[in-house]
């Protein structure tokens, strides 16, 4: 009998992610240089926010331009794979990185140096 995994669309993300981060960089990815792929991933994490930035009319002296919903919206694809990209070479798998997800909130919403918890 087939062993069939119950994966949520984000584990399948995940793994997808994770196989073209290997296609592209070695099948040793990211054990190489975890330091390095740090680096790399933040450089390519800052561009592609520069370049949903540049989707938006940031510019308070230059003419208002109407918002391309759909390059914003793979702008924010590309922030997500690269920060999931980012992610493997630090956690060991999706749930361990959802659960540091999850105490980070949990921290967040009794922060008491937050306003909005005042």
């Amino acid at each position: 009998m087939e062993n069939i995994k119950n994966e949520t669309l984000e584990e399948v993300l995940y793994e997808r992610i994770e196989f073209l981060q290997k296609k592209v960089f070695g099948q040793t990815w990211p054990t190489r240089n975890i330091d390095f792929s740090i680096q790399e991933y933040c450089k390519l994490l800052g561009v592609e926010v520069k370049e949903l930035l540049q989707e938006t009319n940031y510019r308070a002296h230059k003419q208002l331009h109407s918002l391309d919903i759909p390059a914003i919206r793979q702008e924010i694809a590309d922030i997500y794979i690269f920060t999931m990209a980012v992610s493997m070479t630090v956690f060991d798998d999706y749930h361990d990185l959802i659960n540091e997800v999850d105490k980070k909130t949990q921290k967040n919403e009794v922060r008491d140096d937050w306003i909005i918890n005042q």
